[in-house]
């Protein structure tokens, strides 16, 4: 889906204006000590409805699934708040999705990192002196 320049204006004001509300407005026992970011914002071209993908650095999964409830029951909230920080006609209505791109990436690495070490064990050996000359290409 390629967007058209208002709706990439609009998604970048809401990013933006949602990142300072999770940081300073939003306080809500379930965030807990979580950080949260604002991955990316998606409107669509209507601009009637925005998907807000937010990742959360931690180790426990539930930790994500907790996030989006606690963002899920202050919607209304953060709508205002958005309507106060970003000047439009109507708000979009608020769909939040947990962005799961970094923990995929922090496994790729590990398992990347991990390759790596076990490459040298893994290498084939050089040929010795013997083989070398019994070879008939030579």
């Amino acid at each position: 889906m390629t967007l058209h320049s208002r709706e990439k204006r609009v998604a970048e004001e809401i990013k933006e204006a949602l990142a300072i509300i999770l940081q300073h407005e939003l306080k809500d026992p379930r965030l807990g000590e979580a950080l949260v970011t604002v991955a990316a914002v998606e409107v669509t071209r209507d601009l009637q409805n925005a998907t807000i993908h937010v990742s959360v650095l931690g180790d426990d999964p539930k930790e994500g699934a907790d996030v989006i409830a606690a963002l899920e029951h202050s919607k209304g909230f953060i709508k205002r708040q958005l309507c106060k920080a970003v000047v439009l006609r109507l708000m979009p209505e608020l769909f939040f999705r947990l962005d799961t791109t970094g923990s995929y990436a922090a496994r790729i690495n590990e398992l990347l990192h991990q390759i790596e070490t076990e490459a040298p064990a893994r290498a084939p050996q050089e040929p010795t002196d013997t083989e070398a000359d019994s070879d008939p290409k030579k």
